[in-house]
């Protein structure tokens, strides 16, 4: 009998290690099946969104795809050329959307669009090292270009080839057709909100639907890369 307090103890330890353990790998799982499939964080490492967001903002990132993506929706995707860098930019164009600017403003099939009051735009033309440069477009003034969608079908003359090199050659494994091609997945053109320091679709086309990760919700902890300070009346700004 003298050895029943310190074997219940024991009973006792053991019993909580357990139950600390499985509540670990329980919580693990949780939050790894919570990452992959509900939500994600995203640091932004670069000034192209300001000042919707800026560098140094930790994102929620609800995991949505393509499904639930809508015009002016701030969303997070896969770079198109296949390196597996992550970006931010704002959706602009829909599958099938006639883009345009004009001085800077965006048309929308032919109608401006509103545009959020944290977009810094500016009507100078630059850089020179802007890829349509041949089509006498620059990062202001450019279009009108039709956002692939499932199914549509474009004559591939010099102009077309020109834009849609890049989606085709992914469509086909790099096999460019001799005149036309019919499009296989709905795509996005997406826009940086500081319009004249990103680098987004005007440069390197649209954003295949399944590149898609999801939209950003808010900014869950902010701190400025270059005072070192945290940016306490960023954080739970919701992004629109």
């Amino acid at each position: 009998m003298e050895n029943g307090p310190l074997n219940f103890t024991k009973k006792k330890i053991k019993d909580l290690v357990i139950k600390t353990l499985l509540w670990t790998v329980l919580l693990v799982l949780t939050v790894q099946t919570v990452q992959r499939w509900v939500a994600d964080v995203c640091l932004i490492p670069s000034n192209s969104m300001e000042n919707t967001i800026l560098a140094g903002d930790r994102i929620l990132v609800c995991k949505s795809g393509s499904n639930a993506i809508r015009r002016n929706d701030v969303m997070i995707f896969n770079h198109p050329d296949g390196s597996g860098v992550q970006l931010i930019k704002r959706c602009i164009g829909l599958p099938g959307d006639t883009v345009t600017l004009h001085d800077g403003v965006v048309y929308i099939n032919g109608r401006t669009v509103a545009v959020p009051p944290t977009v810094k735009m500016s009507p100078e033309d630059y850089p020179v090292d802007f890829p349509l440069q041949s089509l006498g477009w620059t990062i202001n003034n450019y279009g009108p270009v039709v956002t692939p969608a499932k199914g549509l079908s474009v004559p591939l003359d010099s102009v077309n080839t020109n834009l849609y090199r890049h989606i085709i050659g992914r469509e086909t494994e790099g096999q460019m057709p001799a005149e036309c091609h019919t499009f296989r997945t709905d795509c996005y053109f997406v826009l940086g909100d500081n319009r004249n320091h990103s680098i987004d679709s005007r440069y390197w086309g649209f954003v295949p639907g399944y590149a898609i990760i999801g939209k950003a919700t808010f900014v869950y902890f902010s701190r400025d890369p270059n005072q070192k300070t945290i940016r306490w009346n960023r954080i739970g700004k919701v992004l629109s």
